[in-house]
């Protein structure tokens, strides 16, 4: 191959357009993989809200993975319910029994308190589509706020079906007060 200096005007312009068409597929190919990442492995959303307050505050960053559908009690998800996306803690997983206590405001899963400390008293939903103590289906599970004052959860539309999961809250990005 030539040196630059004993290519001709033509020949330079060519391998000038060469190298730009190249570079433009790189950066294309760059764009694809990461939408492909970020729609069928990871997700990311804003928080909205303090309903998860104190641990997610209104602002925050979530990263969620997609493919682990292994559901622990106590792990932040992210679920979409008629269309609207909730970032929730799962309370109780399949077979569990959830039964709210009123003197105490705690939140029982099979007759103890639950694992997650809340900060907040646990208010029964005057919802009567929920009737307590409340038997989690199969693939279902009990999904509920940390600020418990807020009955957008489980407390109001049930136990929610794996299906609506979109994944689990692996990491958090604070975004306010930058």
């Amino acid at each position: 191959m030539k040196s630059r200096r004993t290519l001709g005007k033509e020949e330079l312009k060519k391998l000038t357009i060469r190298n730009a068409i190249i570079l433009v597929l790189k950066i294309f190919v760059i764009l694809a993989m990461f939408f492909l990442i970020f729609t069928m492995i990871f997700g990311i959303i804003r928080v909205r809200s303090d309903v998860m307050a104190p641990s997610i505050r209104d602002g925050d960053l979530l990263i969620y993975y997609r493919i682990d559908r292994d559901y622990k009690a106590g792990e932040v998800v992210v679920c979409e319910i008629n269309n609207k996306k909730y970032i929730l803690r799962i309370a109780g997983v399949p077979g569990d029994y959830i039964e709210i206590d009123k003197e105490e405001g705690k939140l029982l899963v099979n007759s103890t308190p639950e694992e997650h400390i809340s900060y907040y008293s646990t208010i029964k939903d005057d919802n009567k589509k929920i009737k307590y103590p409340y038997r989690v289906g199969k693939n279902e599970y009990f999904l509920i706020n940390d600020y418990r004052t807020f009955t957008d959860d489980s407390r109001k539309f049930g136990s929610v079906s794996e299906d609506k999961i979109l994944g689990k809250v692996i990491g958090k990005l604070q975004t306010r007060n930058i």
